[in-house]
């Protein structure tokens, strides 16, 4: 997974690894991907891949791409 610090076309820079808005949550903030329940029921594999250590993570610099 890469996410870009800049991006300006994905809102917010969290869901560019699958986090997501924790609504209603403390401060509004941001939730892990870990913490989803696309990931906690597994419904698109990413728990599986996650539990394989097939997922990398990367925060560059710079826009969209």
């Amino acid at each position: 997974m890469m996410a870009f610090v800049n991006d300006t076309m994905v809102f917010p820079m969290e869901s560019q690894m699958f986090g997501e808005r924790n609504i209603g949550g403390e401060n509004e903030d941001y939730n892990p991907y870990m913490k989803t329940e696309v990931y906690t029921q597994d419904l698109i594999g990413l728990k599986t891949l996650d539990d394989e250590r097939k997922i990398k993570m990367f925060v560059m610099e710079g826009g969209h791409l």
